[in-house]
């Protein structure tokens, strides 16, 4: 029926103490079938899988709550389905040594249906959007020996996205459509090889890996809006792994480029007048370097990786005097930072921590003021610890905490940066499984959580908080 509204959150929409146009009712469900041939001499034999899945779900929009026009959406009709065929020869001797050949094709399909009404009762729908999406992916994989210390990985890529939309708007008694198609073509070409150096002593066991790509993009299609035209980048990788203390710690680091071309929906979608299109946008360059060294020692486990990463032509958000967003590249987003993991269990405790300490600067040449801003939804501390134990009766207790710093969003109706204030979250749960020991069910799982126990209000972006106090029972078999 909804989700909980948190303490101190308003929300004018809100009822029995739940957040307004917060329901939703989803029906899903996944099926897969594989065939293994026989194994041949070099391992595993040739194989073929399908894999299909799908769900129908009717479901409210929360509005934001920080904006004085905010969205009043539903989704009357939600459906999506994929359908995933692929194979392979495995492992087999070659002329040239011992290769494996993959191949896979996968089909998309998805229908959206938006309802927009005017205020907060929900009682006339005054535009309408349908969407039909189809995506058609084909990818053919390939990896060989070159002698006995190198190997070499390729893989093609191809996806074509067709996106047909109508878009309906109340006229008097009745309602103005238009209706639009809009078609991405994306391709890529990679290849990658690796060398084992071996070696002894403190630091052995080196792989060094280079990998290049080509990829490329076009937009045949493009409703009334200019077409984005043919783009093309190249990507590249180099990277370094080898053990280190014994085999007790592994130490790697590495350095790369890739791209990422912008969606149709970046492109072209309006989002119900909620954004400006932008066809005019580039894709984003992201070049960085990270270095690290993971441990597990018996119970103690531990990684850390320092990063440092430039994001050229960054897409970001951009508050317009009419009030509306809209999607522009800019000039860097540039950040560094340390990523920390841990993680210890000995009888019946277990415990895990992860951090994430980060300086992200968004570079704008042309804002005034500051060369340098804070970008949307990049805070500079985010991480967690969950403590795990074991229970009289075969129960297991847990309590988890997530904590995120200072966060800083677009406001629409004020045309400037705002802040989001640091949130900490605590999740306990209790669970227990039996043993089924039949054939198909094997193992019954029972859980009781509450989630959020503290009421807090923690955001995942402006104006939209997560569910407040809630009491979650699951039951699973497998």
């Amino acid at each position: 029926d909804g989700v909980p509204l948190p303490g101190g959150v308003v929300d004018p929409g809100a009822s029995d103490g739940l957040r307004g146009n917060s329901d939703a009712q989803t029906v899903d469900g996944f099926v897969a079938v594989r065939y293994r041939g026989a194994p041949g001499a070099q391992g595993e034999g040739s194989w073929l899988a399908l894999s299909a899945s799908g769900f129908r779900s009717e479901r409210g929009v929360p509005p934001e709550l920080h904006v004085a026009e905010p969205r009043f959406w539903r989704y009357p009709a939600l459906r999506r389905t994929v359908v995933a065929l692929s194979g392979g020869t495995g492992q087999r001797a070659t002329p040239f040594g011992v290769g494996d050949l993959e191949a896979s094709v996968g089909v998309d399909l998805g229908r959206t249906e938006i309802d927009s009404y005017g205020d907060w009762s929900y009682g006339e729908v005054v535009e309408r959007e349908l969407g039909d999406d189809r995506t058609l992916t084909f990818r053919l994989l390939g990896d060989h020996t070159l002698g006995p210390q190198m190997d070499l990985r390729a893989a093609l890529t191809l996806a074509e996205t067709r996106h047909d939309e109508t878009l309906s708007e109340r006229a008097g008694s009745g309602w103005d459509s238009v209706e639009r198609r809009y078609r991405q073509r994306l391709w890529s070409l990679g290849a990658e090889l690796e060398r084992r150096l071996g070696g002894a002593g403190w630091l052995s066991g080196a792989r060094v890996s280079l990998g290049a790509v080509v990829d490329g993009a076009d937009t045949p299609e493009s409703g009334d809006k200019p077409p984005l035209g043919r783009l093309w980048e190249w990507g590249g990788r180099v990277g370094v792994t080898a053990a280190a203390a014994g085999g007790r710690a592994l130490v790697h680091a590495g350095a790369s480029r890739r791209a990422r071309f912008p969606a149709l929906r970046e492109l072209y979608s309006g989002a119900l007048g909620r954004f400006a299109p932008n066809p005019e946008l580039r894709p984003e360059i992201l070049a960085g370097a990270e270095a690290g060294v993971s441990s597990d020692a018996g119970a103690l486990r531990f990684q850390a990786v320092g990063f440092y990463q430039r994001l050229s032509g960054a897409i970001v958000r951009v508050a317009l005097p009419d009030r509306r967003l809209r999607r522009e590249n800019r000039d860097e987003l540039r950040s560094v930072g340390l990523e920390l993991l841990a993680g210890w269990a000995a009888g019946p405790l277990s415990v895990s921590a992860e951090a994430t300490l980060q300086r992200v600067r968004l570079r704008e040449p042309r804002a005034e003021g500051s060369a340098f801003r804070r970008p949307e939804y990049q805070p500079g501390f985010f991480g967690g610890l969950d403590v795990g134990a074991a229970l009289p009766l075969g129960a297991r207790g847990s309590f988890a905490v997530r904590h995120v710093g200072r966060q800083w969003c677009v406001h629409p109706d004020e045309g400037r940066d705002v802040a989001l204030d640091p949130s900490t979250r605590l999740d306990l749960e209790l669970s227990r499984g039996w043993t089924l020991g039949g054939p198909g069910l094997e193992r019954l799982e029972a859980a009781v959580a509450l989630d959020n126990a503290t009421d807090a209000a923690a955001y995942d972006q402006c104006g939209l908080p997560q569910p407040g106090r809630t009491l979650r029972v699951q039951l699973r078999l497998r």
